[in-house]
């Protein structure tokens, strides 16, 4: 569409994050994990598309960050800062996380 394309960026906590959460899902049953672990790597890897469609985070640790939240599946909120180039996801947390 003639745009630039910007450069999605998963930091070390988000990787860890991903980790964490498939290591969680295995359980039930292994090939959940690796389900979901695809779709939360796809979402992500989306949220270049349109990142200010997301508003930034309305929690006071995120919001003093200046973080914008995706949210997946009601369960899963991505945590990033985007520029004109470059996205970067800084987290991946479950929702209950921040209540």
């Amino acid at each position: 569409m003639g745009g630039t394309e910007i450069i999605i960026i998963w930091k070390p906590e988000a990787h860890k994050a991903l980790q964490n959460i498939y290591d969680y899902v295995w359980d039930r049953p292994p090939q959940n994990a690796e389900k979901l672990l695809d779709q939360l790597i796809d979402f992500g890897d989306t949220l270049g598309d349109f990142p200010m469609k997301f508003v930034e985070c309305r929690h006071k640790k995120f919001n003093n960050r200046n973080y914008r939240c995706a949210i997946y599946k009601k369960n899963w909120i991505f945590l990033f800062k985007a520029t004109p180039s470059v996205l970067m996801i800084h987290n991946v947390i479950h929702a209950k996380a921040i209540s």
